[in-house]
């Protein structure tokens, strides 16, 4: 019929929406993936820059290395300063999955703190910081979970004994942290820091707001489509300042180029 073939060429016609551009999530198996390496490496090394104006020759800042186990976890690092001649090296111990130790040593490998966890059912429940050669603690972390809640407690030593200085309530959806509080040991709040993300569960904002309801700090990030991390834009009202952060990959999505810009 002629109402049927004016249906038809309507439906021939329409122009088919655009679909959606939806960035994925990159799903991180080990930390040797998290640092975008591919491949069983084994060490990697990171030089960081100092650019002073007026010299040909950058100054080093600072120089991470990382060693691997053959599950791609971060086994050994060190960071140095060489203006500073700082050196300090860790080691990590594991038992099946977990992290239940680490080793730090100086310049001369020299052991001086060692670092130990404790879990629950695969949860972290405690974490204490011990100087050697004594083992005596210095600090120590306790957590707690409650549903979709978790609770951070801070320990510091004074005066011979371990004092509470701070804890942290983060609340949890699709396990994501979406808020996270810190409280003083009398429940004052500290700062709160609000966290959004998107379809994929990428972070795009955290904003961070005082105990007095200002906001100190702001981060925006964007992503490209394969869950690259394009940009980041930090805002900082207390210093008047603004820091862009891009990120450029190449075509088999390593990071080659990082600029990073600051507006006053």
């Amino acid at each position: 019929s002629a109402c049927s073939n004016q249906e038809k060429k309507s439906q021939e016609n329409k122009v088919p929406e655009a679909k959606k551009q939806i960035a994925v999530k990159k799903i991180f198996r080990n930390d040797r993936e998290k640092m975008n390496l591919k491949g069983p490496v084994k060490y990697t090394k990171k030089i960081t820059y100092n650019m002073n104006l007026g010299k040909k020759k950058p100054n080093i800042q600072e120089i991470k290395e990382y060693a691997f186990d053959s599950l791609g976890r971060i086994v050994e690092y060190n960071v140095e300063y060489p203006e500073g001649k700082v050196v300090q090296k860790t080691k990590k111990i594991y038992e099946d999955t977990l992290l239940v130790k680490e080793i730090l040593s100086d310049k001369n490998n020299k052991p001086f703190q060692t670092i130990e966890y404790k879990y629950d059912n695969g949860k972290l429940t405690e974490k204490k910081h011990l100087l050697l050669p004594t083992n005596k603690i210095v600090s120590k972390e306790v957590y707690r979970y409650d549903g979709n809640k978790k609770t951070a407690e801070f320990y510091t030593k004074k005066e011979g004994v371990l004092q509470q200085i701070s804890y942290i309530v983060s609340e949890m959806s699709d396990g994501n942290i979406i808020k996270e509080t810190k409280f003083s040991p009398k429940g004052d709040t500290v700062y709160t820091v609000y966290y959004k993300y998107d379809d994929a569960g990428n972070i795009i904002n955290l904003k961070n707001i005082s105990g007095t309801g200002k906001k100190f700090l702001e981060i925006k990030y964007q992503y490209d489509t394969l869950g690259n991390r394009i940009l980041e834009v930090l805002d900082n009202p207390p210093s008047n300042s603004v820091r862009e952060t891009k990120y450029y990959y190449n075509s088999n999505q390593d990071l080659v180029k990082k600029q990073v810009i600051q507006h006053y």
